[in-house]
């Protein structure tokens, strides 16, 4: 990454046009030309509008010159020659109903070496490598412990009766769900690893409905108690001191976190040195290391030289990152896997978010995290009830997935929820298939404090304030190949960074809804260096140019129903805008392809 302003993007090719003659007087008249001689300045023209509109229409004002040429040119035709008029209609009607097929186009992005791209693809279950799958696994099957499903009864005791057994099976475990209407009341809390949550399908017809009466600030005392339910934003004062729903953007039904074990363990070791995108860390001492172990790389701890990190976090602009930052520790934090040891050298599966300078402070810790969850093929409904607003949502929550690692989501909808899906404290997650619907809440999804989270075939259809977001130090996370009705594409601020949108169709209300702003002001740009949308096409209206507070963004193959154009100045680079038929249509997909040839031949 440069650590210098970052370049201006690269203009498009221009097409030469001659320029429209100037109208003399008003009693100017264009010359009066040949059927022939029009018939192939028509073509020409016809020609020409379709090369300008298959480019960077919002950059090229010579695209409305050529279409007021070309009626001027028909308009002669219709007068002067009214039969070969006819004859083009005839032929412009038979290309409408043939057109043809878009003209593929490689973003210039992707071979250049002035322009950083993150590398996306180590997102989801072991790194976008395998499907997600738990094999050799014990069944238990809820039905056996006294779940009834469609028989409008609470069954909160005996689901946690099969739960609390299925936590003390030896190896990996399966829980089964009865196809049908489970009512429940109590949060059911996955604290083991190797354990899969299994319906019967998300179909409301045909499979497994989890259906919760309650909102989370009205469970039961114990589920009080044990989760810290009025106390999950404690730290956070400015949260508390306006009051606050402490479950406005955490907590679930669905909840995850290991037993009894702090979420991460300081090093004393030193680390001396590392280069961004490289897999390499030097220390001084590799005794406390092992293979597959888990760390997080913290960078900028206390006596770090801020100046030189935090222009170096925002793509080599001066942009400022607020007064929360001004005495926090630990700017960046990202999870990295041990992958070989040698000598006082780490080698580690992910590359480096960021280079490893003395200067910049960068701590290791231990990461303590559940592995192999899964959760499939079932809905989660609620009460149905109006949204309470913002930050004073009682908890209607569905999935709270937290510190897991090599976990997975697939073939979930939850229905009329304040949060749908919210992901911390976790790496390597793969949500597939799944979809938020009914009324209107805070997130149908987030991502915060999170790493290579995946989440594909997403239908987000509720109408939430932010859908979907990546929130605080959530880096190098992918929603791709999905659907977004009411969209409200969110950078929660929190330096947040290097995250992708990619290949997603979305309904908005105008483009400020494709960077919506959250958070408070004092936290920093919108998100740091080099959030990427790549092949977002969306449907809605253009009421501003584009500009994002976000330095160093990548906008590739932006389309929009009206022409789009960007700010000047724009911090940040932007190919292809309005331009469709881009190649690769999905960035994700195309780097993992990259890399997994090579990985296979050891280079």
């Amino acid at each position: 990454m440069p650590d210098s302003q970052e370049p201006a993007a690269p203009s498009a090719p221009k097409a030469i046009i001659a320029p429209e003659p100037t109208e003399q007087s008003r009693f100017y008249r264009p010359p009066k030309l040949s059927r022939q001689q029009l018939k192939l300045k028509i073509t020409e023209q016809q020609e020409l509008l379709a090369t300008l509109l298959q480019r960077y229409t919002d950059q090229h004002p010579e695209v409305v010159t050529a279409v007021r040429k070309l009626n001027s040119l028909q308009s002669q035709l219709q007068r002067h020659h009214p039969e070969a008029a006819q004859q083009a209609i005839t032929e412009a009607d038979h290309k409408a109903a043939h057109p043809s097929p878009l003209q593929p186009w490689r973003p210039q992005i992707l071979d250049s070496e002035q322009h950083y791209l993150p590398d996306f693809s180590y997102a989801g279950y072991r790194w976008g490598e395998q499907q997600p799958r738990l094999t050799g696994a014990t069944i238990v099957d809820v039905t056996e412990f006294g779940v009834v499903a469609s028989d409008e009864q609470d069954d909160s005791v005996a689901m946690l009766a099969a739960l609390e057994h299925a936590h003390e099976v030896s190896g990996p475990v399966i829980v089964q769900l009865p196809q049908g209407r489970v009512d429940l009341s109590r949060v059911l809390a996955i604290q083991r690893s190797q354990i899969l949550l299994r319906g019967a399908g998300s179909s409301a017809e045909t499979g497994t409905e989890l259906f919760f009466s309650k909102p989370l600030l009205s469970v039961a005392a114990e589920d009080q108690q044990q989760w810290k339910i009025r106390q999950l934003v404690a730290n956070n004062k400015n949260a508390t001191q306006k009051g606050h729903s402490p479950v406005s953007w955490k907590g679930g039904f669905i909840w995850t976190k290991p037993r009894l074990k702090p979420f991460s363990t300081a090093l004393a070791v030193e680390t001396l040195a590392g280069k961004q995108g490289q897999h390499e860390l030097e220390v001084n001492d590799s005794s406390l290391f092992f293979v597959g172990q888990t760390l997080v790389v913290a960078w900028c701890s206390s006596g770090c030289q801020r100046a030189s990190f935090d222009k170096h976090l925002m793509a080599g602009t001066r942009t400022k990152l607020g007064r929360a930052y001004d005495r926090r520790a630990n700017l960046v934090n990202q999870f990295v896997t041990v992958e070989a040891i040698d000598g006082n050298r780490i080698r580690v599966k992910e590359p480096l978010l960021h280079h490893v300078k003395p200067e910049w402070h960068v701590k290791l810790r231990t990461a303590e995290l559940l592995e192999q969850v899964g959760f499939e093929q079932f809905r989660v409904s609620f009460t149905k009830r109006p949204y309470a607003g913002h930050h004073k949502e009682p908890g209607f929550n569905a999935l709270f997935l937290n510190q897991l690692k090599h976990s997975w989501v697939d073939d979930v909808t939850t229905v009329d929820a304040d949060n749908g899906f919210v992901v911390e404290q976790s790496a390597n997650l793969s949500l597939n298939d799944i979809a938020v619907i009914g009324r209107g809440g805070h997130y149908t999804m987030s991502i915060a404090t999170s790493n290579y989270v995946l989440t594909t075939n997403f239908r987000f259809l509720a109408p939430a304030l932010h859908s979907p977001a990546v929130g605080w130090n959530a880096e190098l996370n992918v929603y791709s190949g999905g659907m977004v009705k009411n969209a409200k594409f969110n950078l929660h601020r929190g330096l947040n960074q290097q995250n992708l949108f990619d290949d997603i169709e979305a309904h908005v209300a105008s483009t400020r809804d494709l960077f919506t702003e959250a958070g408070g002001r004092d936290s920093g740009p919108i998100a740091a260096g080099y959030t990427t949308y790549w092949n977002v096409r969306a449907q809605g209206n253009v009421n501003l140019p584009i500009n994002v507070a976000a330095p160093g963004i990548r906008l590739i193959g932006l389309s929009f129903s009206q022409p789009l154009k960007t700010k000047s100045p724009f911090i940040g680079y932007a190919e292809g805008l309005n331009h469709d038929g881009i190649e690769p249509a999905s960035l994700y997909r195309y780097l993992l392809q990259q890399r997994l040839p090579k990985q296979a031949t050891g280079n």
